[in-house]
């Protein structure tokens, strides 16, 4: 793999420059994790029955992660990640970055959106878990439940929307940021904005690079985005956007049969162009993108295996087109209208290495395209009545009708009580019909439906706030792999229940103190991975004058790290530790310590995870 090079180096340490400040607090707030609450984005004001979870910037700053993925996860109390080492997801086999809310999710099942457009490998229907960075991010919008009623094919399981960084004050700004810590593992990012009048505009890059706690376990990636925007009045706004990502990693392979000669690299990239308008009662927005990927990988062998013949290859593409118009009619409707247009898919290959001939595995598309429309009634004072409908059409899957409803009551106390029912569905992906051995064209849509009842409480003028949901979950025709006719084959035979309880609360006992507390519970039909049957985490952050102090202590129970045969089941505890020092009005010094207790665990079979580590770094900002 090729390792991280001085002209890299230069690149980033050269962005670092950037002059920076950084927003000295002396108190932390109550609100940057909201359920039902706070700012919202065009998207979710169309789903007004959903349970929403908005993670604000002052949590994700907080963290100090590069990736945005631990601190939503830990901020969202049935969301569960898969990881695999300290920096970096990877992809292909032996990959981590698995993404399930509820139980559901992992591949296609759950949508991942950046500014309300869609993120996904075109051919494979999954988002990529190492596309989501912290830096330039407002806020991030979680769905925890089913989406489809909205979006489509592909929000089965929920919805992420990350929220960028749009400025309203004219001048420049930016940030920088660079650490450096265990296993030869570094990260650095630098971000400059300029608002001039009704123009903005924004250049970021990243890098980030590990040589892994395993041998043959290196990653390496550099991105880089631009972005601008004009404002043509206060009704009519324009913005585009286009991010390059390259990465290269290895896969080390399980402890019992380890993996030499593996070596993946794919280049990602994406673009889009959103025509925003707001007259107050009648607001929405058009928005059309374009993304897409290379993929070179080589799987590697065991000891005891020859190396592989031929790489694997494969360009994909997504294109997608949505409109969304919402109408506040007085203060007793909403109503809120739109569709979208996509086409997705690709062309996979394999290439010899002897010759260099190539082996087409598949080339093929798919166009989907839906319309829905969602109302919200109040016919008294507190209670409102809500409801959406889609009518959804695949030229591969055919067409269905997706509804959903729900019914919130605001009590006294400022007690808020909502149930809401639905139904989701997600198409086949490509990969699941066309590529591989276990290829199945007769495939068809994953359906789900979902019940839940939710709770949720300020009380203390606000300084305290609680949510309590319960939910249940039926999906059939899930789409698994058993042996028919001697090989296996993809069919529509899953069936599983999911059902359970979450619990989050937020208290500020003091103005320079914040106490987080949630816990998921999740029983489950069948054996799934990345679902644990307990998630529980507390997290304090203590802030005042020129410190920060936050920890977080997770306790998982119940995780199938493996679900091949009896399945293997296991327990860990995690202490994790962050500290900042405000050096300087620009200037801020940070470290953060992962499993500090050494605990050894797994979350995927065969990959251990690394022990205590440790990262340092310097943050500016102006």
């Amino acid at each position: 793999m090729r390792r991280f090079t001085f002209n890299t180096f230069i690149l980033i340490a050269s962005l670092i420059m950037i002059p920076a400040s950084l927003r000295a607090g002396d108190s932390i707030r109550l609100g940057d994790v909201i359920v039902k609450g706070g700012p919202r984005s065009v998207e979710a004001a169309v789903s007004p029955s959903a349970d929403i979870t908005v993670v604000g910037s002052e949590r994700i700053e907080e963290n100090f992660r590069p990736s945005l993925l631990p601190t939503i996860s830990e901020a969202v109390p049935g969301m569960f990640v898969t990881e695999r080492g300290l920096l970096g997801y990877g992809m292909s086999t032996g990959s981590a970055g698995a993404i399930k809310i509820r139980g559901i999710g992992s591949m296609a099942d759950l949508l991942v959106m950046v500014d309300g457009t869609p993120q996904y490998a075109g051919l494979y229907g999954h988002p990529v878990a190492d596309a989501l960075h912290s830096y330039g991010v407002e806020r991030v919008e979680v769905t925890s439940t089913m989406g489809s009623a909205i979006y489509g094919s592909g929000a089965m399981g929920g919805v992420i929307n990350v929220i960028t960084h749009h400025p309203t004050t004219d001048g420049w700004s930016g940030e920088a940021t660079v650490e450096g810590g265990s296993y030869g593992s570094l990260a650095a990012s630098a971000l400059a904005r300029l608002k001039e009048g009704k123009f903005f505009g924004e250049m970021a890059a990243a890098h980030q690079r590990s040589d892994g706690h395993r041998s043959n376990m290196g990653y390496e990636q550099t991105e880089g985005t631009l972005k601008a925007g004009y404002d043509f009045s206060p009704q009519w706004k324009l913005a585009a956007e286009g991010h390059v990502l390259y990465q290269e990693s290895s896969n080390p392979g399980t402890v019992a049969a380890p993996i030499l000669g593996s070596e993946m690299m794919f280049l990602r990239y994406r673009s889009s162009l959103s025509l925003l308008n707001d007259y107050g009662a009648i607001h929405g927005a058009l928005r059309a993108s374009y993304s897409g990927g290379h993929h070179h990988i080589d799987d590697g062998h065991t000891a005891a295996a020859a190396p592989t013949a031929s790489w694997y290859l494969h360009n994909d593409d997504l294109l997608s087109v949505s409109l969304l118009e919402t109408w506040d009619a007085l203060r007793v409707l909403s109503v809120n209208v739109g569709g979208d247009v996509r086409r997705y898919g690709g062309h996979a290959w394999n290439r010899s290495k002897a010759d260099r001939t190539e082996t087409d595995i598949t080339r093929r598309h798919v166009t989907e395209s839906g319309a829905f429309a969602s109302a919200t009634v109040r016919p008294i004072e507190r209670l409102s009545i809500d409801g959406a409908l889609r009518y959804d059409y695949s030229d591969r899957s055919g067409g269905m009708w997706v509804p959903q409803g729900g019914v919130t009551l605001a009590l006294p106390a400022d007690l808020t009580l909502s149930a809401t029912a639905g139904r989701a569905f997600r198409n086949p992906t490509l990969r699941e019909m066309y590529m591989f051995r276990p290829a199945n064209a007769d495939l068809k849509p994953q359906q789900l439906s979902q019940y839940e009842l939710k709770a949720t409480q300020r009380l203390f003028d606000g300084r305290l706030a609680w949510t309590m949901a319960g939910f249940y979950i039926k999906a059939r025709n899930m789409i698994t792999t058993e042996m028919r006719d001697g090989r296996p084959t993809n069919i529509n035979t899953g069936r599983t229940e999911n059902s359970g309880f979450e619990l989050s609360t937020d208290y500020l006992p003091l103005s320079s103190l914040r106490l987080s507390l949630s816990y998921a519970f999740l029983h489950t039909s069948r054996h799934l991975t990345a679902a644990p049957a307990h998630k529980l985490c507390f997290a304090p952050t203590f802030s005042k004058g020129r410190l920060l102090v936050g920890s977080s202590l997770k306790w998982i129970s119940g995780l199938y790290t493996s679900t091949q045969g009896a399945g293997h089941k296991t327990c860990f505890l995690l202490w994790d530790m962050r500290a900042a020092w405000q050096l300087q009005r620009n200037l801020r010094l940070f470290a953060r310590g992962d499993n500090l207790l050494a605990r050894r665990y797994e979350i995927n079979a065969g990959f251990p995870m690394p022990r205590a580590t440790v990262m340092a770094g310097i943050e500016f900002r102006i």
